[in-house]
């Protein structure tokens, strides 16, 4: 099957690309020093070589987003699912570089379906042929609006007999038994990227935090139906409040690579914020609950997925900002509301607010009557869902001809036109 592709941010991928080599997460300088000035009188030789090579056989060579830990997962996975499809030849010889990634469970398994070579020396000695962006060069795109790839191509990573071994052996230390079923839950907050990239200004992607304690009474729900319920995520600000012996703080007290990749493949179904801790979920085609979904405007798009944005309310008058005026406003920007909404938000005297635990807890439920059968997609529903759908896919800014499935009591009580 073959898609077609209107459109590739190359620009944006330079960008990527250019981040994954930041020295922050390198050598010492000397060591950096070395790596640059090598791959700068290496580069005309390098480039004759392959420009030989593919006389005969058409090379590429790419480079895996080492840093973060969502665009490590999605733009990889993205690159694999689009060779499914046909999208990407197959018969091109594609080489990959890697080094310090954010998760190497995660690239351990990618090398099982493409070619990787895990080396920061030899990363940055061929980092001119991206540097340059050269025609050898195979950029890893990523727009958030692949909706076509992530609902007809089918999961690409699997585990080897021996890693089931190991996680079910992990689940068992947590207190799960063979056959108990878990949800996992994660909720974006400052504490990682604080502590990964402190000389970055973070704050521009606050408006994507969410508070894990306002989960509770989804979890009660869970768990009142016998289930485990995992918290995920790496250095996270503090513990959760509600104790329960089926609820599972594993981000605090047992934390590994290899089970955060094995919880999101794993579970029933997740919740999570647009983070990289929710990112692994979609790369699995586990079904996948949206919170305090944020910047305006964008969604998860995958098989089995649903999800509630923030709530958006003018500040004088504390009514809902409409979501054909949040859309109109981001059309009439000439910067996305994803680098630094709360500035620009404050300015037209608009705030944005989480998720009621109320709120949280009625998608939670919808998504058990989804899986079970059991949900009724009534006329009202479907009538709001193609209102939000036009809105959203006429956006000059986003242009996104994805079917968005909000969560129906969300939905219904949303205000979408003036």
């Amino acid at each position: 099957m073959f898609i077609k592709i209107s459109h590739i941010n190359y620009k944006e991928s330079y960008k990527s690309f250019i981040d994954t080599l930041d020295r922050e997460q390198g050598f010492e300088v000397f060591f950096e020093l070395l790596a640059r000035v090598l791959s700068v009188f290496i580069f005309p030789l390098l480039y004759l070589i392959l420009a030989f090579v593919n006389i005969f056989i058409k090379v590429k060579i790419g480079f895996l987003f080492n840093r973060r830990l969502g665009h490590l997962a999605f733009n990889t996975d993205l690159f694999l699912r689009r060779r499914q499809l046909g999208i990407i030849p197959s018969n091109t010889y594609f080489l990959f570089f890697s080094y310090r990634p954010a998760n190497k469970q995660l690239v351990k398994m990618f090398g099982r379906n493409i070619n990787i070579i895990n080396s920061e020396f030899l990363t940055k000695l061929v980092a001119p042929i991206g540097f340059f962006a050269t025609r050898f060069w195979q950029p890893l795109p990523f727009n958030s609006n692949e909706y076509l790839e992530f609902t007809k191509a089918d999961r690409t990573l699997f585990f080897t007999d021996n890693e089931e071994v190991l996680g079910k052996k992990e689940l068992k230390k947590m207190g799960l038994k063979k056959d108990d079923w878990f949800v996992c839950i994660f909720a974006r907050d400052d504490e990682y990227t604080s502590i990964k990239f402190s000389t970055t200004n973070n704050a521009r992607a606050n408006h994507r935090n969410s508070d894990i304690d306002s989960y509770t009474d989804a979890i009660k729900y869970i768990i009142d139906k016998g289930w485990f319920v995992i918290r995920t995520g790496y250095k996270v600000a503090k513990e959760i409040e509600y104790k329960h012996k089926n609820m599972i703080d594993y981000a605090v007290h047992y934390r590994s690579d290899f089970m955060d990749v094995y919880l999101a493949a794993n579970c029933k179904f997740y919740i999570g914020t647009s983070a990289g801790g929710s990112d692994m979920a979609h790369i699995f085609d586990t079904p996948f609950v949206g919170i305090n979904y944020m910047p305006i405007g964008y969604a998860p798009f995958g098989k089995n997925e649903i999800y509630i944005p923030k709530n958006v309310y003018y500040k004088n008058t504390c009514k809902q900002v409409s979501f054909e005026r949040q859309i109109n406003l981001l059309d009439n920007l000439k910067v996305s509301l994803g680098d630094c909404p709360e500035e620009i938000m404050d300015k037209m005297g608009i705030n944005l607010i989480n998720n009621t635990p109320e709120q949280i807890l009625s998608v939670t439920q919808e998504m058990f009557l989804r899986l079970n059968g059991a949900f009724e997609n009534n006329v009202e529903y479907k009538n709001k869902l193609l209102i939000f759908n036009n809105i959203l896919n006429n956006s000059t800014s986003l242009g996104k001809k994805i079917k968005h499935r909000v969560g129906s009591d969300f939905l219904i009580r949303m205000k979408l036109n003036e």
